[in-house]
């Protein structure tokens, strides 16, 4: 499900997701946020596995430095078995402006 954050700054992100691959089940996560003129800017994914599994569930939050802490469920190890199995994990990161920095696992 998309969702919207107001920052403190006065901007806003966004994220929603899209399609990686034929399986419905294959989706990635995309952010994007406003400038300070309130421009929408270009989406980043914030992870960088290349699978076409699940990413999603995901939360904004306003981090400290005007930055946007991203976490989601993330299917990754779930790539190449039959109906899914595998664990999820949940993952995240810190975002500056386009920049994705500090990966958290």
């Amino acid at each position: 499900m998309p969702s919207l954050r107001p920052l403190p700054s006065g901007r806003l992100a966004a994220q929603y997701l899209r399609s990686t691959g034929p399986d419905p089940l294959a989706y990635a996560v995309q952010i994007t946020q406003t400038d300070g003129a309130g421009t929408w800017q270009s989406a980043v994914r914030p992870h960088d596995d290349g699978t076409a599994t699940e990413h999603g569930f995901v939360s904004l939050l306003p981090w400290p430095d005007d930055r946007l802490l991203a976490v989601w469920l993330d299917g990754r190890t779930m790539a190449g078995r039959d109906g899914h199995g595998g664990e999820m994990t949940l993952r995240g990161g810190v975002q500056v402006g386009r920049l994705r920095t500090n990966a958290l696992r």
